[in-house]
């Protein structure tokens, strides 16, 4: 058999202190040859891991200074800045008995160990002794949605799911599983304290708020960490609305935007169920097949990894990238969880993380616990407590890419402290593990404690904490809530901690006295496959029976995504589970294969590593920053403090090059620098470097500004920034702007000159990006993109190549073979770079070409012989307005049927005349008309008769409904054109019951001359059933008009989320009527002028009753996470509001039809003053209905009108009545 002790010696070498997870393989010559099932010998027996391999502890000389009964006391009150703490304090490496901690005035720890207390006495630093207390690093909750902090757990029975967009979209035979909507920020301050008062100081929440917790993932409020913030990725590959389940390749919304992932550093939610479709999210992030892009790196983590084999988890290990285990909520969702015995074996990371209370744990004490049951009752202990108790704190900080600032006590790391009880007869780490809110006495974030025993941060701190009213479960507690809750008693007036817990009384309890309410289970059950009757014949409780069970003590069921068989990869005949090296059989030194102290295997731990996730033995830090020179990105500059680098000029930052190995300014780096003001947009501007006679005319000066909500600069301001430098597809930009300056005005920017070849030139192009630009030559004018000729472009194209685009300002496209001079900002869009004049300044026509014919106006006419005089409707069109006079010559087919003249000429400055014509003969068979002009022709039918007699044809429906107030338009059609002698055809109508209920517009019963159609219009004022007669010429038809209650209606609009609009702006509709709505005549409106801003076609069809959400697609916590039924961005953006008032509206039209008088069947007006005069439902101009919201809020119907809300709720239409 293995050495134990070997294993044991690898696996502390590779940063991972236990042993193997169960089954022991024999060695050498009695290694018995691969098999493909389950081995045919007696089931292995396994020895579960001794407690004496937990880490030594070290006992210290020094006696404690108290010897007091309670837990912890304050020993000395100081008067300089900082604390020291003793007791068991837990460091990485040693629990440390009689050890000590010691945090200065700058919130850090500067001791630990058996000598600090004598650097607290020299700087006279309050001491506390904690002769019953556990002394750890405060916990990390690597993975959490705080937008439900607020909800109580869900109840799905014991229904288990495949796939998230199972349970998430009632997919595949599933129930949905329902959840109350995302909480604001009350809801959230909630979360945080519930983790706060458990040990928790940081966390990732996909939420946050100010105060209380470090959020790793919101760049505001980490509460003095430097370190990059994490970016949280719900739906990696896909929009939260797709519920895909993509298996055979990479063809996911978002596959085209993966090498994102290759830059900053991501939390993903990967491998989330147990099929095919879960597995397939893992392999198109480690891969570039099928689509896929290889983002397994040290820069990212993957949260649950429940659908991953053994080669997927080596690849997890070797490429330094950790698996964030959420155990509770995939027991709940799934039955099955993370292969963790597996990740340790192959040396992967593993970090702890609640998830969200709806099927999660409600701190993360209970995470640590339900970890604690499956190893104890499922996994046959394989993590000692040690390695339990790193989940929750080192490996949590490696898992969000913080190791060097949080998750340990030690020296130069914040002094981020959770003290516990000290529980008798255990281990340490047990008494970390076994805790609650009552059994944690104290915790500190940067060495000042914000939550703990009543008496003990009475005597530090005096009155500044509250006491929480009541108790903790018998325990008197207090919580800094006034130094933490600034913006919670600005903005909801909870002005102290009283006011707080009765405003959150009826939510999720902020603790809990034992096992949280309705708490999801921690036992594994599948039915009908494991869990519903324990079976002494299946030891480990996972469905196969130990004789034939390839980890008979360890759980590990059968998963759909590897066939009908338990995981053994190696073939021999140990489980991937329980095998010690799940990659190679046999007595192989191979493994593990990945280290989690070193994520970049560069022989150097990460926590000195001065690149922590990217490979450089030779830690080379040119600027003494503490980053080294492979991952600095900002290269020459030392910001160790976060300090933005000051960048010379535009052209430094331009300079990055993304094949280079290292850049004087990365993507990513947060920089300052100054510029002038060429041109702005509706989501940013163009700076550009101040003219400079010493400057290369074609150096990279110029950058765009992205600032999609913010005020606009003027053309001419110089300003002064601070943000990040990044990258958006092709384009190098700033973002998450910090800082504006305006340090200048009227500062005129000449365009830099290039020719049409340069601008097209590949290493032109690229320094030209983002300048001010014009094109030395003239060029020639063409309109069909080269490229893709049926590809619709808003421009034209210069000489045929340079794409000449109006996304930047208005100006008349001038006409094809027209020559101009072109100026603008050069731009990189969809892979080739345009230029964008920013108005019409910035093009001028040198020439027209010669005007040219088009067409006729129609391609059939009628004529009668009986009205030999009626005017011609026919036109003859040119492609555009003619410099000089054009005379066109006509002929026909058969002169003997039709008189004309043969030569037209149509006037200067005019593009078309009416050609007069005149039926001689009647006939059967239409004649041509052609016209000339040089070699060019077009040609047109003629079709004479006697008398036009049109009559009605029956519509493809006779039954018509329309809302009260709205405006119902039905297409009237004829089978010939009306007669151009009579002037037209009225069409008669009559209404049944003529009670002005319905009202038709006279003018809509005119069919125009030469016509053979009509949009009939009638004005519904009034509910219930007409029905109409309409009749021409002896034709009739009946038609039966619904008039009902205004049913549809605006009940919620999200519009301004915090951060990027993009995709994830929504509006809520609701069918409050007693039938189905098809949407197709429907459509939205938005803007601040009137409604044409913003025109938003609807689809898809409401039910009576039905709730819907259109817009997105994107679908994350920052927007409430909605269900598209019609997953379409608005386009543009939906304004925002201010002091002149915004406003969206319904129309019961087409988008495209939709005209300034076009009657509003339902709007939301919001903002100051409605100073554009923007009309509701009533038809006239009111108050605006509701302020403008904070950004992150929405506006929300109720009885009494609208409001703004905190807490989104899409799809839910709760607060809604019948107006």
């Amino acid at each position: 058999m293995k050495n134990i002790k070997r294993i044991w010696l690898m696996l502390l070498m590779f940063g991972t202190i236990g042993i193997g997870t169960g089954c022991k393989k024999d060695s050498g010559k009695d290694q018995p040859p691969p098999v493909v099932g389950p081995p045919v010998v007696e089931p292995p027996v396994v020895e579960p891991p001794s407690l004496s391999l937990l880490p030594k502890t070290i006992t210290c000389a020094q006696e404690l200074e108290s010897k007091t009964s309670d837990t912890c006391e304050l020993v000395y009150q100081g008067k300089g800045k900082g604390i020291y703490i003793e007791g068991m304090v837990l460091s990485y490496e040693n629990p440390i008995e009689n050890g000590g901690v010691l945090s200065t005035e700058d919130g850090k720890v500067s001791c630990v160990g058996c000598d600090c207390r004598q650097a607290a006495i020299d700087l006279d630093i309050s001491r506390i002794s904690c002769p019953s207390g556990v002394i750890s690093p405060a916990l990390i909750n690597a993975h959490d949605h705080l937008s439900w902090a607020q909800a109580e757990p869900g109840d799905w029975g014991t229904e288990r799911f495949e796939h998230r967009n199972d349970w998430r979209g009632g997919k595949r035979g599933h129930n949905k599983v329902r959840v109350p909507g995302s909480g604001g920020i009350v809801d959230k301050s909630l979360g945080e304290i519930r983790q706060l008062m458990t040990g928790t100081v940081t966390m990732a929440g996909s939420g946050s708020a100010p105060g209380f917790v470090r959020n790793a993932d919101d760049f505001r409020y980490m509460e003095g960490l430097t370190s990059a913030p994490i970016a949280y990725q719900t739906f990696p590959l896909e929009s939260g609305g797709d519920y895909a389940f993509v298996t055979d390749d990479c063809s996911y919304s978002k596959a085209d935007s993966l090498n994102r992932y290759e830059l900053g550093t991501h939390l993903m939610h990967v491998g989330e169920g147990i099929d095919d479709a879960a597995r397939n999210e893992y392999l198109c992030l480690s891969s570039a097949d099928k689509g896929g892009r290889d983002v397994t790196a040290p820069n990212n983590s993957y949260v649950h990894a429940i659908a991953l084999n053994a080669p997927d988890a080596e690849a997890l290990a070797r490429d330094g990238t950790s698996a964030v285990w959420s155990p509770r909520s995939n027991i709940a969702l799934y039955g099955n969880t993370a292969p963790v015995t597996m990740y340790k074996n192959l040396g992967v990371n593993i970090a702890l993380g609640t998830d969200w209370t709806p099927s999660g744990s409600a701190h993360m004490l209970r995470e640590l616990q339900c970890a604690d049951h499956l190893n104890e009752n499922f996994f046959n202990k394989s993590f000692n407590d040690y390695e339990l108790w790193l989940m929750a704190t080192a490996n949590g900080a490696s898992a969000l890419k913080m190791e060097k600032e949080i998750g340990r006590l030690h020296k130069g790391q914040w002094a981020d402290i959770a003290i516990f009880k000290a529980l008798p007869d255990s281990n340490p780490y047990r008494s970390v593990i076994d805790s609650d809110a009552s059994k944690t006495i104290a915790v500190l974030r940067a060495g000042n404690m914000l939550y703990g025993d009543a008496a003990l941060l009475a005597a530090l701190q005096g009155d500044s904490c509250e006491t929480i009213p009541g108790d903790v479960c018998g325990v008197a507690k207090r919580l800094c809530y006034s130094q933490e809750a600034s913006v919670l008693q600005s903005e909801k007036e909870l002005t102290n901690l009283s006011k707080f817990m009765e405003d959150v009384a009826e939510k999720y309890p902020m603790f809990f006295c034992g096992v949280p309410d309705k708490e999801p289970s921690c036992d594994p059950l599948r039915e009908g496959e494991y869990g519903e009757a324990k079976s002494d014949l299946d030891l480990d409780q996972d469905g196969v029976n130990d004789d034939v069970d390839n980890c008979p003590n360890v759980f590990n069921p059968i998963r759909p995504f590897e066939g009908d068989k338990q995981g053994d990869h190696d073939g021999d005949g140990f489980g991937d589970a329980c095998d010690v090296c799940p990659m190679a059989a046999g007595n192989n030194q191979a493994c593990p294969s990945g280290n989690p102290l070193d994520r970049d295997l560069d022989k150097v731990v990460d926590l000195v590593d001065n690149c922590s996730l990217k490979s450089n033995p030779d830690q080379g830090d040119g600027d003494k920053d503490g980053f080294g020179d492979s991952c600095d990105l900002c290269l020459s500059f030392p910001n160790s403090d976060g300090t933005a680098c000051p960048v010379g000029s535009i052209r430094t930052l331009k300079n990055y090059n993304a094949q280079l190995p290292q850049n004087e300014i990365s993507i990513g780096a947060k920089v300052s620098l100054q510029g002038v003001v060429t041109g702005v947009s509706d989501i940013g501007y163009y700076i550009q470097d101040l003219p400079d006679e010493n400057r290369e005319p074609l150096e990279s000066a110029g950058i765009f500004v992205y600032v999609n909500k913010d005020a606009k600069p003027e053309a001419g301001q110089v300003l002064k920034l601070e943000g990040e430098f990044g990258q958006f597809f092709e384009q190098l930009q700033l973002s998450q702007i910090s800082k504006t300056e305006l340090v200048g005005e009227g500062v005129i920017v000449e365009p830099t000159s290039v020719s049409a070849a340069e601008f097209v030139d590949p290493v032109i192009s690229n320094k030209i990006e983002g300048m001010l630009i014009k094109i030395a030559d003239e060029g020639e004018v063409t309109i069909k993109d080269p490229e893709d000729s049926e590809r619709p472009f808003e421009g034209f194209f210069l000489n045929g190549v340079i794409p000449v685009s109006r996304d930047l300002g208005d100006y008349d496209i001038p006409f094809e073979g027209d020559i101009v001079r072109v100026a603008g900002i050069a731009r990189m869009s969809f892979g080739r770079l345009q230029l964008d004049p920013r108005d019409s300044d910035d093009l001028s026509v040198v020439s027209q070409a010669p005007s040219s014919l088009d067409s006729f106006n129609a391609s059939l006419i009628y004529l009668e012989t009986d009205y030999p005089e009626a005017e011609s409707i026919l036109k003859i069109r040119l492609d555009r307005p003619s410099l000089d006079p054009v005379t066109v010559q006509l002929r026909a087919s058969d002169a003997n049927v039709i008189e004309f003249d043969e030569f037209l000429t149509i006037p200067a400055n005019a593009d078309e005349v009416f050609v007069p014509l005149k039926g001689l003969k009647a006939v059967t068979e239409p004649i041509q008309l052609i016209a000339t002009l040089g070699n060019q022709e077009i040609t047109t039918d003629i079709l004479v008769v006697k008398e036009l007699m049109p009559v009605l044809l029956t519509p493809d429906t006779n039954l018509w409904s329309a809302l009260r107030g709205s405006t119902l338009e039905i297409p009237l059609k004829t089978d010939l054109p009306s007669s151009l002698g009579r002037g037209g055809e009225a069409v008669s109508l009559g209404i049944n019951p003529d009670n002005a209920g319905l009202v038709a517009d006279p003018d809509s019963l005119m069919i125009a001359p030469g016509n053979n159609e009509t949009t009939l219009k009638l004005q519904a004022a009034q509910e219930g059933q007409y029905q109409l007669t309409l009749g021409l010429n002896g034709s009739e038809i009946q038609l039966t008009v619904t008039v009902t209650g205004r049913d549809l209606l605006i009940t919620e609009v999200f519009n301004n989320p915090e951060g990027n609009d993009l995709d994830r702006e929504w509006v809520e509709l609701y069918n409050m009527g007693s039938r189905d709505i098809d949407l197709q005549n429907y459509s939205l409106g938005h803007g601040g002028t009137n409604y044409l801003y913003g025109r938003y076609q609807l689809r898809g069809v409401i039910p009576a009753g039905g709730c819907i959400v259109v817009g997105g697609p994107g679908s994350v916590d920052a927007n409430g996470n909605p269900s598209f039924a019609l997953a379409q961005d608005f386009k543009p953006d939906i304004q925002n509001g201010g002091d002149k008032a915004d406003g969206i509206a319904l129309f019961n039209t087409k988008a495209n039809d939709i005209k300034e008088d076009t009657p509003v069947l339902d709007a939301l007006i919001y903002g100051k003053t409605n100073s554009n005069n923007l009309v509701d439902e009533s038809g006239t101009a009111p108050e605006p209905h509701v302020k403008t919201a904070p950004s992150g809020h929405s506006y929300v119907r109720t009885t009494d009108g609208w409001q703004t809300s905190e807490v989104s709720t899409p799809g839910k239409c709760e607060l809604v009545a019948a107006p």
